[in-house]
């Protein structure tokens, strides 16, 4: 298969997350409106899953970093990117879909609704989908590390750059993480039966991921709160640890004596960085916003609302002209294992998958990168997905493919994070910052070469992890 330059696909792995069939089968349609909403060249589509396993085509990322760097020349664009994917959201957080008023509508014109209602996931989808949120945090870091690097030579403070960059590194703006362990700690506080119920019409949706997930229950969360033991004062800890967060990165910003533009070149970074994970948190609650509307076509065709996310885009489309016997074949198929790739001749998805990932030897050093410094020792726990988050006990350090903000239950316990996937945007990385907990990302082989229960200890600062 070719990729959009027409040269033979170089399938470069990227990360390890858990989708689903619906999700994986959206891409070419997402990354058709991302093109257009970040004025870019369309066509760069390739990308590939096996069974968590996501691979984009190397050269077809390196093309769309060479767009941005040019489009960065106008010093508006990365702005004006923001502005759409603030308003994006703003559509989002005022939709709702109520059943009531489609109960009646036959599986043709629930499957027509879909088609329709799907629209703002599927814009949401591809900022994340068609790399351009990832890489134009990578494109305007390029363009930060120069200026500091600069300014650092010139006061001959060069040992300063990566202690700098990693204040630089800080997201902008809180993340929904940091609403929720907010609203946490004072349900903790002032624990109420209304204030349960709050949290949960708040943050359900942070249970799910790309229509996966299960609703949080008020046992769940009363045990989360609990299970705080003084919610007063680390609430006080947090919020002032956020606050000497940004005197830092003031402070450094004034000891470099930056200009107007290049600190407003600073800010923006800052923004991209908080972007990704703002942007898969927004996927997310889109997705939780169309489950009513899933639930109704599951209620046509017999089956379980949660077990509709194992049929793709096209089949929801045209689920009135299934066979319903074949597609409860292939939904079986699927669960076992399953694969999708989408290139600019064709988009498919089959089951079993066909990983490609290579074999990894036992002892091979576990290198990634530092997203929050320090140094922890403690007990290794492997959670695969979010539902064994409970096997986690506080102190343990989270060994994962990749976090969602399904897994927050289990990273509020943790004592330090090591993922496979990394990227200083990524979920793990923006949720360390915030928690301030050491966490070393990109990995690759850690869920390979740990074994659940192994004693390891995670230098944050070199940004390896040793098996002790």
């Amino acid at each position: 298969m070719m990729n959009a330059l027409g040269n033979e696909l170089q399938w470069h792995w990227t990360m390890n997350k858990t989708n689903s069939v619906l999700s994986v089968s959206i891409y070419n349609e997402s990354v058709r409106r991302s093109a257009l909403e970040f004025e870019i060249p369309q066509g760069l589509t390739a990308t590939r899953y096996e069974n968590g396993d996501i691979y984009f085509d190397a050269e077809e990322i390196r093309m769309i970093e060479d767009e941005l760097r040019l489009m960065l020349k106008d010093t508006t664009y990365a702005k004006k990117m923001a502005a759409k994917v603030y308003a994006r959201v703003k559509a989002i957080e005022g939709y709702a879909f109520d059943p009531a008023q489609h109960k009646d509508k036959t599986l043709k014109e629930l499957a027509a609704l879909f088609k329709q209602e799907i629209e703002a996931f599927l814009w949401m989808t591809g900022y994340i989908s068609y790399r351009g949120s990832v890489q134009m945090s990578a494109v305007l870091g390029e363009q930060v590390r120069a200026i500091v690097a600069t300014r650092l030579a010139e006061q001959e403070r060069l040992e300063e750059f990566d202690a700098t960059m990693r204040l630089f590194q800080e997201p902008l703006k809180k993340t929904v993480v940091t609403a929720q362990k907010e609203a946490l700690l004072r349900l903790a506080i002032a624990p109420s039966e209304e204030g349960y119920a709050q949290f949960i019409r708040d943050f359900d949706w942070l249970n799910y991921h790309w229509f996966r997930g299960s609703p949080l229950t008020q046992a769940e969360l009363k045990k989360r709160a609990k299970g705080i033991q003084n919610p007063k004062k680390e609430l006080q800890e947090f919020k002032e640890g956020s606050r000497k967060t940004e005197e830092k990165i003031n402070a450094a910003i004034a000891k470099l004596s930056l200009s107007e533009d290049e600190q407003q070149l600073i800010k923006e970074y800052r923004e991209w960085i908080f972007f990704p994970t703002f942007i898969k948190d927004n996927i997310n609650l889109a997705a939780y916003k169309l489950l009513p509307l899933l639930e109704l076509i599951g209620k046509k065709i017999g089956w379980p609302a949660q077990e509709i996310h194992w049929l793709t885009f096209d089949e929801l489309c045209t689920i009135h002209k299934q066979d319903l016997a074949l597609l409860e074949q292939k939904k079986e198929a699927r669960k076992q294992s399953f694969g999708g790739t989408n290139t600019i001749q064709k988009r498919q998805i089959y089951a079993p998958a066909k990983p490609l990932r290579e074999e990894v030897q036992q002892g091979k050093a576990i290198k990634g990168q530092t997203a929050f410094p320090g140094t922890v020792e403690g007990v290794a726990r492997l959670i695969q997905e979010p539902k064994e988050n409970a096997r986690l006990q506080k102190g343990e350090i989270l060994v994962t493919a990749m976090t969602t903000p399904d897994y927050l239950p289990a990273m509020e316990r943790a004592a330090a994070f090591v993922t496979d996937e990394g990227g200083i945007t990524c979920h793990a990385a923006i949720v360390a910052r915030e928690l301030k907990k050491p966490c070393v990302i990109g990995t690759r082989h850690a869920t390979t070469l740990i074994k659940d229960g192994d004693r390891i200890r995670v230098d944050a600062e070199n940004g390896t992890v040793a098996i002790v």
